[in-house]
């Protein structure tokens, strides 16, 4: 049995030291979308605007920040392209599955869901990321109008 401790025991510790833990794989666009959102609604407050905490160019590009920055709307946010009034953490938001395009850029659409007693369609957005030195970064959002 010692014996059989003996040989099995480097092996086990050299795969555990060695083998990449599921928790630390690699971020997804979904991901970063996800993560976005939440980050995006919690700071986003009646004292803070999220757009100008510089813990956002965690999500966003540089150069869509300082878009968003110059072209302020007054009742419209540049991510949600909707007002500013919505309670938007408490709408469930739903990710469509994302189209990969050339050279690491990504199409992910997204949808926030009314509540039932609205009778509202639900809010549609297209976040388009992209992948640069090794990081996702959001570059562009755009919205949907379903037309009939």
């Amino acid at each position: 049995m010692k014996r059989l401790v003996s040989r099995c025991l480097p092996l086990l510790l050299f795969l555990l030291l060695y083998s990449q833990p599921a928790f630390c794989a690699e971020q997804t666009p979904e991901q970063l979308v996800r993560d976005f959102y939440a980050w995006y609604f919690k700071a986003d407050t009646q004292t803070e605007v999220a757009l100008f905490n510089d813990e956002i160019y965690k999500y966003v590009a540089k150069e869509t920040v300082d878009y968003a920055r110059r072209t302020i709307l007054d009742d419209v946010t540049y991510f949600t392209k909707f007002g500013i009034d919505i309670a938007w953490e408490k709408m469930p938001m739903i990710l469509g599955q994302k189209i990969t395009m050339a050279d690491d850029r990504y199409v992910i659409p997204v949808a926030f869901k009314w509540p039932s007693e609205s009778r509202r369609e639900d809010h549609l957005l297209v976040v388009y990321v992209k992948k640069e030195n090794d990081t996702f970064l959001i570059y562009k959002v755009s919205d949907i109008y379903p037309y009939s």
